[in-house]
């Protein structure tokens, strides 16, 4: 149970914290279609990460795949 708990901290953490962050400050700057394909992935890549059970914790496999998502809206 422990485990999930933490699992849903991660996935709430990689849908909202960066592409709410980016949307809300750089409305004109980035693509409303890499905000969306951060929200959708970087939940199902941390839960991959959950069940592959990886030796760091799953929650910088979503977020560095939303911050990267972001950075390539920027750009």
């Amino acid at each position: 149970i422990n485990d999930l708990g933490f699992l849903s901290m991660n996935l709430r953490a990689c849908v909202v914290f960066m592409p709410l962050t980016c949307a809300l400050w750089l409305k004109k700057r980035i693509s409303r279609k890499f905000i969306l394909v951060s929200i959708i992935l970087s939940p199902l890549i941390a839960i991959t990460g959950a069940l592959f059970k990886f030796p760091f914790e799953p929650l910088y496999l979503g977020m560095s795949f939303s911050v990267i998502c972001c950075i390539f809206g920027i750009i």
